[in-house]
């Protein structure tokens, strides 16, 4: 979704801002997310953009479409001129319908930041690309659920789900004793 923002937006660099603040249990720790960010910089995943890695040390509140115009207000206080907003942005399961976060900016108006929406995204087995899901085609759907417990028990998830060095990267975290998850 960043790549396909950075060419819908005409960008010449993104700024990536990770929440790092409480999380729920299980979730990624801040210096894991920020460590495999920069291990995708490394391997120059975001050629030929600029990348720059700024956290916001807040809290996810669950609140779908609110939380939605609350963190792209954050992210203009950083100078920021498109947010990305996915289909279920910190929702919770299916309490917010697919429309809700389209909806509240539709409602609220300009706010001085251009969201950039996402529907379900999922890999194509055909294209060899992530893109919006349509009828048509075969497609991986990703779930962080299943990345964290697929790593957790130190087994190997497909290389379209994650790059293979990240998860090498996590799992020797985790061997070593690191604080990866929550």
């Amino acid at each position: 979704m960043q790549k396909l923002a950075i060419e819908e937006s005409n960008a010449d660099a993104i700024f990536i801002s990770p929440v790092t603040g409480i999380k729920k249990k299980g979730d990624f720790r801040a210096v894991a997310l920020i460590r495999c960010l920069e291990k995708l910089i490394e391997e120059g995943f975001y050629n030929p953009f600029g990348v720059l890695i700024g956290p916001l040390n807040t809290y996810s509140r669950y609140c779908g479409p609110r939380e939605a115009i609350f963190t792209a207000l954050c992210r203009k206080n950083f100078g920021c001129n498109h947010f990305i907003i996915g289909r279920d942005h910190t929702g919770v399961g299916d309490y917010y319908k697919s429309s809700a976060n389209y909806e509240i900016f539709k409602k609220i108006g300009d706010i001085g930041i251009k969201p950039i929406f996402f529907e379900d995204v999922a890999y194509n087995f055909e294209t060899k690309f992530y893109e919006e899901v349509t009828d048509k085609g075969n497609y991986g759907k990703i779930s962080g659920t299943e990345a964290r417990e697929t790593l957790k028990s130190m087994k190997d998830l497909p290389e379209w789900f994650m790059d293979k060095e990240i998860q090498e990267m996590v799992k020797q975290m985790i061997k070593q004793g690191g604080e990866v998850f929550h």
